[in-house]
């Protein structure tokens, strides 16, 4: 498997991708067992997922995972099956009060390296707007702190700066502290000193989240909160296009519909008056 992995690297530039596509085909691997991996066995494994109540999202992620294995086989894997298709769903922001929980919760762990880490990572995602994987592609290279700014390596490995403010300036320098100087670049580290992967950060920062009572926590909310704030606040959608590094305004648009909710509490509250 050592050379499908390399195969993998090759093929699929981005970190974050690799890893959730090995994560597919090693579990679809260990339910193959002896049986041929054929179109048919394809098919027959994404459906026993799927009465196991594995959710269309992940059901599509299993899918693309699995079809660069067979890739890399020469398999077909057609035979039929139809790629879950999902709805549009308007991003979740979490509240004022939520995100101060939560920032409570993780300036109160700040006393251990891990803690100052975790905490420094969250107020990159929320001050940054930051994609998981972007936040964990990461260097040490990246960051302009007298500047306050980094440079995101994006989709598409498109990149842009984003701006950080004093809080977000203070978490980083206390972690490069503890970091120390180790022979790679990447920015965050493990208990053993080796790159963090998304899974790791997932994990590190969901327990933060649950301390804090927030259910289904991800640090994808960082990002929706972060657009959310800014619309509201007034900010030109076209700056946090450019902020978030969306290359469509079409997708920044979609906050709108988030921010408008205040809109419509209000003209609830005041519009149109009993007469």
């Amino acid at each position: 498997m050592e050379e499908f992995k390399c195969w993998l690297q090759s093929h699929v530039p981005e970190r974050n991708t690799q890893e959730d596509y090995w994560h597919a085909i090693r579990t679809f691997l260990g339910w193959l067992g002896d049986r041929e991996a054929t179109a048919e066995t394809l098919t027959k494994y994404l459906l026993w997922c799927r009465g196991r109540g594995l959710k269309p999202a992940t059901e599509r992620a299993y899918y693309w995972g699995i079809r660069k294995y067979y890739e890399y086989l020469g398999v077909s894997c057609e035979n039929g099956y139809k790629v879950p298709r999902l709805g549009k769903r308007l991003p979740k922001a979490l509240t004022k009060e939520q995100v101060k929980n939560l920032f409570h919760v993780a300036r109160e762990r700040a006393t251990t390296p891990i803690g100052r880490r975790n905490l420094a990572m969250l107020q990159v995602l929320y001050a940054c707007g930051l994609r998981k994987s972007e936040l964990q592609g990461l260097t040490v290279n990246d960051l302009y702190l007298e500047d306050r700014r980094l440079i995101v390596s994006g989709k598409g490995r498109k990149e842009r700066t984003v701006p950080f403010d004093q809080e977000t300036y203070r978490a980083l320098v206390a972690w490069l502290k503890d970091r120390g100087d180790p022979p790679h670049s990447y920015l965050w580290l493990g208990r053993d000193g080796t790159p963090l992967g998304a899974i790791g950060i997932y994990f590190a920062l969901r327990e933060i989240g649950k301390a804090a009572g927030i259910q289904h926590w991800h640090p994808h909310l960082m990002r929706h909160t972060c657009a959310t704030f800014l619309l509201n606040a007034g900010c030109n959608i076209r700056v946090v296009q450019e902020f978030l590094g969306h290359s469509s305004l079409m997708t920044t648009q979609v906050y709108t519909h988030v921010s408008a909710d205040d809109m419509r509490r209000e003209y609830a509250r005041y519009h149109p008056p009993k007469i």
